[in-house]
C-alpha cells in the first residue's frame, strides 16, 4: 500500500515540477512543497516501519489503529532527530552570521561618523577569520575576508564613505534575511532544504 502511495506522490512531484517550470505561480509552488514534504514523511516512516518490523522491535500491527499509532511514533522520532540535528547545525550557522554582521554594522557606524575603522576592530575580525576556535565554514571566512578588504580600502581612502556604507548596509540586509530563514517551518524538512 505504502509503495503505491510513494510511487503516486513521486509521479505527482515530477508532474508538478514540470508544471512549475512552465507556469511559475505561488499556488503551484505551495503544492510542490507540500507534496515533497508528504513524500518525505511517508518515505521515512515507511522505511522505519520496515526496519522496526525486520528487527522485530515491534509486532506487526493487527489493526489500522495500531498501524497508525506506529506511523505516528515513527514520524515523532524522525521529527525529533531532525529538530535536534538541524537546531545544532542552524545555531552554529546563525552564530557565525551574527558575528560577521556585528563587524559589518560596527564598521558602518564608524564610517557614518567619518572615522577610520580602528585597528582593534580589524584585529577582532581577523581573529574571527583565522581562529580555529570560531565555528566558521570556508564560505563565511572568505566573506569575512572580503569585509576586511573593504575596511582596508575605506581606511586607505580608496573607497568613498557613502559607497562603503552602502555596500556594508546591503550585505547586512542580506545577512538579516538569511538569518530569518532559520526560523521558518520548512527548514525542518530535508527535501525542502535541498529543493527549495
Amino acid at each position: 500500500m505504502e509503495e503505491k502511495i510513494l510511487l503516486a506522490l513521486f509521479i505527482f512531484i515530477i508532474l508538478i515540477a514540470l508544471i512549475n517550470k512552465l507556469l511559475v505561480t505561488h499556488f503551484i509552488k505551495i503544492i510542490l512543497h507540500t507534496t515533497l514534504y508528504l513524500f518525505e514523511i511517508i518515505l521515512i516512516t515507511y522505511l522505519m516501519n520496515i526496519t522496526f518490523l525486520e528487527f522485530e522491535l515491534f509486532n506487526p500491527p493487527s489493526t489500522y489503529l495500531e498501524a497508525l499509532r506506529n506511523y505516528m511514533f515513527y514520524f515523532s522520532i524522525y521529527q525529533f532527530v531532525l529538530m535536534v540535528t538541524f537546531k545544532l547545525f542552524d545555531s552554529t550557522e546563525v552564530d557565525a552570521l551574527n558575528a560577521i554582521k556585528k563587524h559589518i554594522d560596527q564598521s558602518q557606524v564608524f564610517a557614518e561618523f567619518n572615522k577610520q575603522i580602528p585597528n582593534h576592530h580589524k584585529e577582532k575580525l581577523l581573529y574571527l577569520i583565522n581562529s580555529k576556535k570560531v565555528t566558521l565554514n570556508k564560505k563565511h571566512r572568505d566573506f569575512s575576508q572580503k569585509v576586511l578588504e573593504l575596511i582596508e580600502n575605506y581606511n586607505q581612502g580608496n573607497l568613498h564613505k557613502d559607497e562603503f556604507r552602502c555596500i556594508l548596509k546591503l550585505e547586512s540586509l542580506e545577512l538579516d534575511l538569511y538569518i530569518k530563514t532559520f526560523g521558518y517551518n520548512w527548514i525542518n524538512s530535508v527535501l525542502l532544504r535541498i529543493f527549495k
